[in-house]
């Protein structure tokens, strides 16, 4: 896949310059350079889900299972709304998730 100017990337890059432990996956992309540091795609499972503090959504890929991510990740910052045709019973009982556009939804404390 064709990764130049990438915003996705551009994401990857302000968090590491930033000095967050950020690490990617994309399906389509299974490796990228990123100021020189090359780093692989990462699987998903429910633990790396879990031990994240944050899962930036940059794509939209149809293979995702946005529900089972959802589930698992303890706060999503949603920048594609993939998260918006969730069933809202089953957004409840996941991650808390902050729509970049839109106003947060936290699920968690009911605000």
């Amino acid at each position: 896949a064709d990764t130049r100017e990438s915003p996705p990337l551009a994401v990857l890059e302000g968090l590491l310059a930033k000095g967050a432990d950020a690490v990617y996956h994309d399906p389509f992309v299974p490796e990228v350079t990123v100021d020189g540091l090359s780093l692989a795609s990462v699987s998903i499972n429910s633990e790396v889900l879990r031990d994240a503090d944050c899962v930036v959504v940059a794509t939209d890929h149809r293979t995702y299972d946005w529900d089972w991510i959802v589930a698992h990740a303890n706060l999503i910052v949603d920048t594609r709304n993939v998260t918006g045709n969730l069933p809202s019973d089953r957004r409840a009982q996941g991650a808390r998730i902050v729509k970049l556009g839109a106003p947060s939804v936290n699920h968690l404390s009911g605000t």
